[in-house]
């Protein structure tokens, strides 16, 4: 049974806005993006997106390591693609353009009742109280919006920011293209396990793919 769902919908205009403020126009001109090509990652009807590595090990796409564990599942979606909460919950962590995870949200599904703990990794853009954060330098008005996110509520469905991932860009990390790592974490007890989301979360009309190792793209059942 899935425990972890995502609002089979697009996202209304007004809600995006409401949510980045008077930031919103700044974002449609760095992103080319208008307002209802605002695509939802696991919430758009029609959205496709392809899976392009699992949790467990395998050969590391940047630093060609053999048999690196990977913690996530990767979803190959275009950059500026809407990342929703896929549960209700608390941000317990918040990082900010660093070199490997970029910039990254952790969520704690635990005090909302669900075992689990899920990070959304490589964003391009973060949703904060403070406003929408993206491309920022400034050091100190940086650890301010992420602290202003960092001990606060989440709702299932939430706009929590943009996919990225493109090589270079801010907030990318190390990536070798536009995607969406998703990492989940299940508890049983004091104990946890890295889980693939593509398990627990209800796609609805989300049609989602799998790239293998012959690079050919195949529709996975859902």
């Amino acid at each position: 049974m899935n425990i972890l769902a995502a609002a089979a919908r697009l996202i209304p205009h007004s809600v995006v806005s409401d949510a980045i403020g008077g930031d919103f126009e700044r974002a449609e001109r760095v992103y080319g993006i208008k307002p209802l090509e605002v695509h939802c990652f696991g919430a758009a009807p029609a959205l496709r997106v392809i899976v392009t590595s699992r949790v467990g090990k395998r050969t590391h796409p940047v630093t060609k390591e053999v048999g690196k564990y990977h913690n996530g599942t990767d979803y190959s979606v275009p950059v500026g693609t809407g990342v929703i909460a896929t549960e209700g919950g608390k941000v317990v962590s918040v990082f900010v353009d660093e070199s490997i995870n970029g910039t990254a949200l952790v969520i704690d599904h635990r005090p909302a009742g669900l075992p689990f703990l899920t990070s959304y990794v490589h964003l391009s853009a973060i949703i904060t109280p403070k406003g929408f954060l993206y491309g920022k330098t400034d050091k100190d008005e940086v650890a301010a919006m992420a602290a202003s996110l960092k001990g606060s509520t989440v709702r299932r469905g939430q706009l929590l920011g943009l996919s990225g991932g493109k090589p270079g860009d801010w907030g990318a990390g190390r990536s070798t293209g536009p995607h969406l790592h998703l990492g989940m974490k299940r508890f049983d007890g004091a104990t946890s396990e890295d889980v693939e989301s593509l398990d627990y979360i209800d796609w609805g009309m989300v049609e989602v793919a799998e790239r293998g190792p012959d690079g050919h793209v195949r529709s996975l059942p859902q």
